[in-house]
């Protein structure tokens, strides 16, 4: 028998222990199952950093991996947009900056 808990709103049915395991084996699976196609994704990723490596060879595969993953990163990303207060504070920081260099 199923033990039911009296909420202010609405009833909540709990769980057996059988159920919990079902839904358990249900998400492990699926935790798995996402878990490899991962790694193929990256395995591509990899092969195409690889196939970089070979083509310019100036740098490591691992340059090429990080340059393939961070573009794909930037690419998502909002970027920031220009406002006349961000290239007032920029043009401030860089005058500061050069007048420190002069002053030594």
């Amino acid at each position: 028998m199923r033990q039911s808990i009296n909420h202010v709103h609405h009833k909540v049915i709990k769980k057996t222990i059988a159920e919990k395991i079902q839904l358990w084996e249900k998400h492990e699976g699926a935790r798995h199952a996402y878990r490899r196609a991962l790694e193929g994704a990256w395995s591509v990723v990899m092969e195409q950093a690889e196939l970089l490596c070979d083509q310019f060879g100036q740098h490591s595969v691992d340059y090429y991996y990080e340059v393939l993953m961070q573009h794909s990163r930037k690419m998502k990303g909002k970027g920031t947009k220009i406002n006349l207060w961000n290239a007032f504070t920029r043009l401030e920081a860089q005058n500061a900056n050069m007048c420190m260099y002069f002053w030594f």
